[in-house]
Parts: structure tokens; C-alpha cells; sequence
């Protein structure tokens, strides 16, 4: 079982965040943004491995899932420059604390999420067998890594 940060030793000062596309949303087009904060329980993830577990295998802590979320109205048709570029910027200073885990349905594309999974080596090996010439990886969108 791989060991893993906790809270408490990793301090890590909160970076700025240059989300400049939310000073002025009309001007890219952005309908909503959202910043959401999701605690996760110690309890949480002991109850989930006395019920089999999952391959994300997070670690025995409480941690908080953080989701920044940007809506663009379905009549834009492509993300502004402006906003593909502080999207970037954004996952850079808020890369994943190490030891915690990335969720797919709150990753970005580009993240390789599936590496933050206690469980990754499992899961390269299924998908393999399932996927063998990676026809997903290559032609699909998603996070990459498997």
C-alpha cells in the first residue's frame, strides 16, 4: 500500500489565480464560472475499502476535491484564445497536491489523471487487455495516460 502525504506535512500557500476572462466574462463569452470545494472524509474513503475498494485508491485522509468550472453559451462555437490560455494557467498553479487523486468526471482533458490513482498499474493492465492498440488513447477525447 503506498503511503502518502498528509495535510498537515505538505503546507502549501494558496497561488494566485489569474482567471482574467472573469473580470470582464461578456467580453469571452463566459456564461457562469463556478469554485467548488468537496470534502472528503476520512470515514469516506475507510468505508469504501471495507466495501471492495476502487482504483482510484485515494488515500487514508481527509482531503477536499476542488472543481473550477467555466460554462461558454453553445452559440460560441470555439473557446476565446483568452480563455484556453488562463484555463492553462489556472491548472498550473492548482496542480493536484501529490498523494491525492484526480477525478475524471472533474479533470480537465489534458490532465493525466489516471497516474493519481493509487490503482494505476492495475488499471494500464486492464485496459490493455480490453484496448490493445490503444484505438481510445489515439482517437478520443480524454485525459491521456493509459
Amino acid at each position: 500500500m503506498p503511503t502518502y502525504p498528509t495535510p498537515s506535512t505538505t503546507p502549501r500557500p494558496l497561488p494566485p489565480v489569474p482567471i482574467s476572462f472573469i473580470d470582464d466574462p461578456s467580453a469571452d463569452g463566459v456564461a457562469a464560472a463556478l469554485l467548488a470545494f468537496t470534502p472528503v472524509l476520512k470515514s469516506q474513503v475507510e468505508a469504501s475499502r471495507k466495501a471492495g475498494g476502487n482504483v482510484i485508491d485515494p488515500p487514508l485522509t481527509n482531503y477536499a476535491l476542488v472543481q473550477f468550472h467555466v460554462t461558454m453559451p453553445e452559440w460560441l462555437g470555439i473557446m476565446p484564445r483568452r480563455v484556453i490560455e488562463a484555463r492553462k494557467e489556472v491548472l498550473k498553479e492548482l496542480s493536484a497536491s501529490a498523494g491525492l487523486p484526480l477525478y475524471m468526471n472533474e479533470c480537465d482533458s489534458e490532465q493525466n489523471v489516471f497516474a493519481t490513482y493509487g490503482q494505476y498499474e492495475f488499471l494500464k493492465n486492464v485496459y490493455k487487455k480490453y484496448d490493445p492498440t490503444g484505438i481510445n488513447m489515439r482517437f478520443m477525447k480524454g485525459p491521456p495516460g493509459l
